[in-house]
Formats: C-alpha cells, sequence, structure tokens
C-alpha cells in the first residue's frame, strides 16, 4: 500500500535515539532541581530554554517513530495504524477534558504540554502492541 504521509523506515531509528535521550531530560525538566548533581548540567545547558527545547525535540523524536513505514507496509498495517491513531485521539480527549476541569494556575501549562506529547505516546505503544499481536498470531 503506498502511503504519501509516511516517513522512511530510517527515520524510526532517527526518532528512537532522539526520544531516548530526551525523554529524561523532558521529565527532569517537569520535576525541576531534584537535588541530584548530574542533573544540574543538564538544566543549565540550554538556560531558560531548556524546556521549550526539550519539549520540541522530544515531539519530533516521537513524530518520527510514529509516522515511520514498517519494512513490510501492507493494508492490515495501515487499518492497525488507523485504529490506533482513533485510539490515541480518543484517549487524548479524555485526559484533556479531565485535565481542563481538574487543573488550573500555571500548572495547567505542563499539563498542556505532556498533553501533547500522551497523544503521540498513546499511539505508538498502543500501535506496537497490536502489531506484535498481529505478528504473534501469523
Amino acid at each position: 500500500m503506498k502511503t504519501k504521509y509516511l516517513l522512511p523506515n530510517y527515520c524510526k531509528i532517527i526518532g528512537k535515539v532522539i526520544t531516548g535521550l530526551l525523554l529524561p531530560l523532558f521529565i527532569i525538566t517537569i520535576i525541576g532541581d531534584t537535588g541530584v548533581e548530574w542533573t544540574k548540567p543538564l538544566l543549565e545547558l540550554f538556560g531558560d530554554f531548556t524546556y521549550p527545547i526539550t519539549t520540541m525535540a522530544l515531539m519530533f523524536g516521537l513524530l518520527l517513530v510514529a509516522f515511520s513505514r514498517e519494512k513490510l507496509e501492507d493494508e492490515y498495517i495501515a487499518k492497525i495504524r488507523s485504529n490506533s491513531l482513533v485510539f490515541a485521539v480518543i484517549s487524548q480527549n479524555v485526559i484533556v477534558i479531565l485535565g481542563t476541569a481538574t487543573i488550573y494556575n500555571f500548572e495547567f501549562f505542563t499539563f498542556a504540554t505532556i498533553a501533547q506529547i500522551t497523544t503521540l505516546l498513546i499511539f505508538i505503544i498502543k500501535f506496537r502492541i497490536a502489531l506484535s499481536r498481529f505478528n504473534k498470531s501469523c
């Protein structure tokens, strides 16, 4: 099946490297000063721009992972991808509705950032689980 919107398969490897490197830094920037010595140089690396830079780079890495082709891309994998995307969007909206109703003040900005990233994470996790179940049944 030819799809125009999917990236080449090698982009998945690049995305996994970016995500693997930046997910811990993103968690550290959300938590803030943990008191652990090795986190201080990481937080001082980009100064005040650490949070937006890690957020944008992490989202870029997750997009590469989420929308890269599989080595064997057929109609059933496209159906799994579509179902996983619908599941992720519905889950994301439930999370945003609950968060909007319960979170106030400046913490809402952090919540909104995390909510954007969870859509991609939910999609990737759901797609990988469904794909592994399909591969086990074959």
